[in-house]
Protein backbone atom coordinates (compact mmCIF):
# COMPACT_ATOMS: atom_id res chain seq x y z
CA UNK A 1 0.00 0.00 0.00
CA UNK A 2 2.73 2.49 -0.20
CA UNK A 3 1.91 3.30 -3.48
CA UNK A 4 -1.36 5.33 -3.11
CA UNK A 5 0.23 6.22 0.44
CA UNK A 6 1.47 9.39 -1.19
CA UNK A 7 -2.28 10.53 -1.94
CA UNK A 8 -3.42 10.30 1.41
CA UNK A 9 -7.21 9.62 1.65
CA UNK A 10 -8.07 12.76 -0.63
CA UNK A 11 -6.60 11.10 -3.60
CA UNK A 12 -7.46 7.22 -3.17
CA UNK A 13 -11.21 8.02 -4.24
CA UNK A 14 -9.41 9.17 -7.79
CA UNK A 15 -7.79 5.97 -8.25
CA UNK A 16 -10.18 4.21 -10.14
CA UNK A 17 -11.32 6.74 -11.57
CA UNK A 18 -7.98 6.90 -13.36
CA UNK A 19 -7.40 3.55 -14.36
CA UNK A 20 -11.00 3.41 -15.93
CA UNK A 21 -9.98 6.58 -18.17
CA UNK A 22 -6.17 5.50 -18.84
CA UNK A 23 -8.11 1.64 -20.05
CA UNK A 24 -10.37 4.09 -22.42
CA UNK A 25 -7.60 6.08 -23.82
CA UNK A 26 -6.20 2.85 -24.85
CA UNK A 27 -8.88 0.71 -26.15
CA UNK A 28 -9.48 1.83 -30.20
CA UNK A 29 -13.11 2.36 -30.77
CA UNK A 30 -14.77 0.13 -33.43
CA UNK A 31 -15.73 2.06 -36.50
CA UNK A 32 -19.47 2.73 -36.69
CA UNK A 33 -21.76 4.17 -39.88
CA UNK A 34 -22.91 7.47 -39.22
CA UNK A 35 -25.36 9.06 -41.08
CA UNK A 36 -26.00 12.99 -42.00
CA UNK A 37 -29.37 14.45 -43.72
CA UNK A 38 -30.42 17.60 -45.17
CA UNK A 39 -34.03 18.54 -45.95
CA UNK A 40 -34.99 21.59 -47.37
CA UNK A 41 -38.28 23.00 -48.54
CA UNK A 42 -37.99 21.15 -51.86
CA UNK A 43 -36.78 17.30 -52.20
CA UNK A 44 -34.82 18.18 -55.06
CA UNK A 45 -32.49 19.71 -53.07
CA UNK A 46 -33.23 17.29 -50.17
CA UNK A 47 -29.70 14.70 -49.68
CA UNK A 48 -28.21 12.80 -47.50
CA UNK A 49 -25.22 10.45 -46.74
CA UNK A 50 -24.28 7.57 -44.75
CA UNK A 51 -20.51 6.37 -44.32
CA UNK A 52 -17.56 4.37 -42.22
CA UNK A 53 -15.05 6.34 -40.93
CA UNK A 54 -11.55 5.02 -41.39
CA UNK A 55 -10.12 3.48 -37.85
CA UNK A 56 -6.65 4.20 -39.45
CA UNK A 57 -6.65 7.45 -42.08
CA UNK A 58 -2.93 6.39 -42.97
CA UNK A 59 -4.01 2.88 -44.11
CA UNK A 60 -7.82 2.95 -44.83
CA UNK A 61 -10.40 5.14 -46.86
CA UNK A 62 -14.03 6.34 -45.95
CA UNK A 63 -16.76 4.27 -47.24
CA UNK A 64 -19.62 6.80 -48.29
CA UNK A 65 -23.26 6.13 -49.86
CA UNK A 66 -24.67 9.50 -50.96
CA UNK A 67 -28.35 9.89 -51.79
CA UNK A 68 -29.92 13.11 -53.48
CA UNK A 69 -31.32 14.03 -56.66
CA UNK A 70 -28.74 12.01 -59.01
CA UNK A 71 -29.53 8.76 -57.05
CA UNK A 72 -27.72 6.87 -54.56
CA UNK A 73 -23.85 6.74 -55.49
CA UNK A 74 -21.28 5.25 -53.59
CA UNK A 75 -17.51 6.56 -53.02
CA UNK A 76 -14.07 6.16 -51.37
CA UNK A 77 -12.39 9.16 -49.41
CA UNK A 78 -8.96 9.19 -48.73
CA UNK A 79 -8.77 11.39 -45.77
CA UNK A 80 -4.73 11.49 -45.53
CA UNK A 81 -2.62 10.43 -48.98
CA UNK A 82 -4.20 10.77 -52.18
CA UNK A 83 -5.07 7.13 -54.31
CA UNK A 84 -3.00 5.83 -57.01
CA UNK A 85 -3.48 7.01 -60.62
CA UNK A 86 -3.24 5.07 -63.72
CA UNK A 87 -0.56 6.24 -66.06
CA UNK A 88 -2.96 6.52 -69.15
CA UNK A 89 -5.34 8.11 -67.68
CA UNK A 90 -5.09 10.17 -64.37
CA UNK A 91 -8.81 10.09 -63.77
CA UNK A 92 -8.81 6.57 -62.98
CA UNK A 93 -7.44 4.19 -60.70
CA UNK A 94 -7.83 0.48 -60.21
CA UNK A 95 -10.06 -0.85 -57.08
CA UNK A 96 -10.42 -4.22 -55.77
CA UNK A 97 -13.22 -5.48 -54.18
CA UNK A 98 -13.09 -9.15 -52.08
CA UNK A 99 -16.68 -10.41 -51.34
CA UNK A 100 -16.94 -13.16 -49.15
CA UNK A 101 -14.18 -15.29 -51.38
CA UNK A 102 -15.29 -13.46 -55.06
CA UNK A 103 -12.77 -10.96 -56.45
CA UNK A 104 -13.68 -7.95 -58.38
CA UNK A 105 -11.10 -5.65 -60.18
CA UNK A 106 -12.36 -2.57 -61.78
CA UNK A 107 -11.45 0.77 -62.89
CA UNK A 108 -12.73 3.99 -61.03
CA UNK A 109 -13.53 7.67 -61.87
CA UNK A 110 -10.51 9.10 -59.67
CA UNK A 111 -11.63 13.04 -58.79
CA UNK A 112 -9.52 15.66 -58.99
CA UNK A 113 -7.39 16.30 -56.27
CA UNK A 114 -6.73 12.12 -55.66
CA UNK A 115 -8.67 11.74 -52.99
CA UNK A 116 -12.06 10.95 -54.39
CA UNK A 117 -12.92 8.02 -56.20
CA UNK A 118 -16.60 7.02 -57.31
CA UNK A 119 -17.33 3.50 -57.42
CA UNK A 120 -19.57 1.98 -60.47
CA UNK A 121 -23.24 1.99 -60.09
CA UNK A 122 -22.99 -1.96 -60.79
CA UNK A 123 -20.73 -2.24 -57.93
CA UNK A 124 -22.48 -0.15 -55.73
CA UNK A 125 -25.22 -2.71 -55.28
CA UNK A 126 -23.12 -5.26 -54.85
CA UNK A 127 -21.33 -3.93 -52.27
CA UNK A 128 -24.77 -2.58 -50.65
CA UNK A 129 -25.83 -6.13 -51.22
CA UNK A 130 -23.37 -8.06 -49.27
CA UNK A 131 -23.36 -5.94 -46.38
CA UNK A 132 -27.08 -6.31 -45.88
CA UNK A 133 -26.25 -9.85 -45.49
CA UNK A 134 -23.48 -9.51 -43.47
CA UNK A 135 -21.10 -10.81 -46.07
CA UNK A 136 -17.70 -9.76 -45.07
CA UNK A 137 -16.45 -7.02 -47.94
CA UNK A 138 -12.39 -6.12 -48.76
CA UNK A 139 -11.35 -2.78 -50.52
CA UNK A 140 -7.94 -2.17 -51.73
CA UNK A 141 -6.77 0.61 -53.64
CA UNK A 142 -3.21 1.80 -53.92
CA UNK A 143 -1.94 1.81 -50.22
CA UNK A 144 -5.77 1.59 -48.85
CA UNK A 145 -7.33 -1.63 -47.71
CA UNK A 146 -10.43 -1.64 -45.96
CA UNK A 147 -12.54 -4.16 -43.73
CA UNK A 148 -15.69 -2.89 -44.22
CA UNK A 149 -17.94 -4.33 -41.28
CA UNK A 150 -21.41 -4.81 -41.81
CA UNK A 151 -22.87 -4.10 -38.19
CA UNK A 152 -25.52 -1.37 -38.67
CA UNK A 153 -25.35 -1.23 -42.30
CA UNK A 154 -28.69 -2.07 -43.09
CA UNK A 155 -30.19 0.01 -40.28
CA UNK A 156 -28.09 3.42 -41.77
CA UNK A 157 -28.95 2.53 -45.00
CA UNK A 158 -32.85 2.43 -44.44
CA UNK A 159 -32.33 5.37 -42.76
CA UNK A 160 -31.02 6.83 -45.85
CA UNK A 161 -33.78 5.29 -48.56
CA UNK A 162 -36.51 7.65 -45.99
CA UNK A 163 -35.33 11.05 -47.33
CA UNK A 164 -37.56 12.45 -49.45
CA UNK A 165 -35.99 12.83 -52.62
CA UNK A 166 -36.99 14.75 -55.88
CA UNK A 167 -34.78 12.94 -58.95
CA UNK A 168 -33.63 15.27 -61.35
CA UNK A 169 -34.54 15.26 -64.88
CA UNK A 170 -31.05 16.16 -66.42
CA UNK A 171 -28.62 13.91 -66.89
Amino acid sequence: MTLFKPLGKVGKPFIPLFLLSLLCACCSSCPRWDFQETITCSPYFNSGRIFLPPTNPLREVELEISRGGNGTEMYLNALAFTFNYETSNLLMTTVEVEIEDELFIFEADLFVGGQRIKLPADMTEKISLALINQQPVTIRSGRFTNCITAEGFAKALAKLDKIPVGYSSIP
